[in-house]
């Protein structure tokens, strides 16, 4: 949850998720206006689109890759390059190593994400593929494209759904409100 964090997490995920992201738009973009135009592909977790409970710390700077790219898609589409932003969820060898918070749902998290039987070459032909349809946002999983409908046209119910399990996860607060 939220308050489990700390600023170590926030620094090192920061780290992580956007500012290797910011690194290589900056470089990118360098060389694309001498060459006339240029094809700019960042990559990030469905967690971007989806806020999810117990996630705002992957969540909120996953979204900021989202805004970012959001951004430089209209920025640089005078100087002739093209910006789209590819959502994945999880997939075999999605992450290596060990989860940095050592939670028991951050421990489950990290197994549905080492097993969900899709192949990082299956992902890189459903990137290609929406790289050719030309459209911004390229949501590799059918799962996440039907989320992130139900999110977009159900908002409240969603916001619902994130309390729930919200609720779910702090049973210690349920039982105090309860006194």
């Amino acid at each position: 949850l939220f308050e489990t964090s700390n600023d170590a997490d926030w620094r090192w995920t920061f780290e992580r998720n956007l500012l290797t992201v910011v690194h290589g738009c900056k470089a990118a973009i360098i060389v694309m206006p001498r060459q006339g135009s240029g094809h700019l592909l960042n990559i990030t977790t469905q967690a971007a689109r989806l806020p999810q409970t117990n996630l705002a710390l992957t969540s909120s700077l996953q979204g900021a890759v989202v805004t970012l790219s959001e951004t430089l898609q209209a920025e640089l589409a005078p100087l002739n390059i093209r910006v789209q932003l590819a959502c994945v969820d999880f997939f075999d060898g999605f992450v290596s190593g060990e989860p940095r918070a050592q939670t028991p749902l951050d421990s489950a998290r990290f197994e549905r994400m080492q097993n969900h039987g899709l192949s990082s070459d299956q992902i890189a032909a459903r990137i290609i593929k929406g790289l050719s349809k030309k459209n911004f946002l390229i949501l590799t999983h059918q799962e996440g494209r039907a989320s992130w409908r139900r999110y977009r046209l159900r908002y409240e119910t969603w916001l619902a759904l994130g309390r729930a399990l919200a609720a779910r996860l702090r049973p210690e607060q349920r039982l105090q409100q309860r006194k």
